[in-house]
């Protein structure tokens, strides 16, 4: 549907950027998957993709109509993203190095509306180093964050920590924070563009 009438995916980075490189009449979509389900991603016992699964189907669509890009962003919680434990480096590398995106939902998933400045900074630098640490720090930043629910802090003060903090020393920062909505989201360069609060 979104092929036919005429969408064709960007990369979050390449859109909070505004490095958007989509041909004219066409009109550029950001695809993102939340939790890291294992209906995301499968391997089947011969080593092979599951071809129901999401990685599964854009892998195909797009070999069939190569001018619908190979974009999307996975945002990942807990330490078993994709439910297959033993898989987990080779399955977040995959993902990466088809050039698709690995994006942190924190390490427990819990809401923000009442976390306090420690636990907002542990539930997202907890996770972005976690995740880093199976890609490699020096090979991938994970630098975008899909807020748990879609719930930011009651606190306004505390949303700063959304964008940038530290955990155990360790700083993070992200240059996207996706909330939960239905309106389509502005143009970088629109002057309400607002990086730390994007609807999708």
């Amino acid at each position: 549907t979104l092929y036919e009438k005429g969408y064709r995916p960007v990369s979050l980075t390449d859109y909070v950027t505004g490095n958007i490189t989509t041909k004219q009449g066409y009109t550029p979509v950001v695809i993102t998957f939340d939790d890291g389900n294992l209906n995301n991603f499968e391997y089947l016992e011969n080593g092979s993709v599951r071809e129901d699964s999401a990685v599964g189907l854009l892998i195909d669509f797009h070999e069939k109509h190569e001018d619908f890009p190979l974009e999307a962003t996975f945002f990942l919680n807990g330490e078993q993203p994709f439910r297959q434990k033993e898989l987990i480096s080779e399955k977040l590398k995959f993902i990466v190095n088809k050039g698709m995106d690995i994006g942190n939902h924190t390490k427990a998933h819990n809401s923000f509306k009442k976390a306090g400045k420690e636990e907002i900074q542990t539930q997202i630098g907890a996770q972005a180093q976690y995740l880093e640490s199976v890609l490699g720090k020096d090979d991938y930043q994970v630098n975008t964050l899909a807020l748990p629910f879609g719930e930011r802090p009651k606190d306004e003060l505390l949303e700063a920590y959304l964008v940038s903090g530290s955990y155990n020393g360790v700083p993070y920062e992200n240059i996207a924070v996706l909330n939960v909505g239905w309106n389509p989201a502005k143009s970088p360069y629109d002057k309400q563009f607002d990086p730390a609060s994007i609807p999708r």
